[in-house]
């Protein structure tokens, strides 16, 4: 499968990533990752964002410094730092019960890179509202 851009217009890079300002988690479990806050490279604090990752299953974070890049090559996605890497050798090593119909998102921040598995990566104004669910 060969990686699919998305969002570009409202999560992008120049090189590195939007700013991650806060990752909010399940409040219940606190294990599950529900959204992050985040500023795109050209954004002042009163932009902040956030991406909603509706029903996660899986995810995990690499500090940039650590993490080699062979999925993707940014500099062939234009400016978007998220891309959307399907059923790949990540995804398909979890058991599918859950997850059939999930894709593995790969999102490019500042200093992290976060893999996560879910159905889909919406994109919304203002900071997430933890009691808005």
């Amino acid at each position: 499968m060969t990686p699919e851009s998305t969002h570009a217009d409202s999560f992008y890079h120049d090189g590195r990533g939007p700013a991650l300002v806060r990752v909010h988690y399940d409040t219940i479990t606190g294990s599950g990752i529900v959204a992050a806050d985040f500023l795109n490279p050209d954004d002042t604090r009163d932009r902040l964002k956030h991406l909603l990752f509706v029903r996660a299953q899986a995810f995990q974070f690499t500090p940039e410094e650590e993490y080699t890049n062979e999925w993707v090559d940014w500099a062939r996605t234009g400016n978007a730092a998220i891309i959307d890497l399907g059923r790949s050798a990540w995804y398909r090593s979890f058991t599918n019960r859950h997850s059939s119909d999930c894709r593995h998102f790969h999102i490019m921040f500042y200093d992290e890179v976060l893999d996560i598995i879910c159905h889909a990566v919406e994109l919304k104004a203002g900071g997430y509202l933890q009691d808005a669910l």
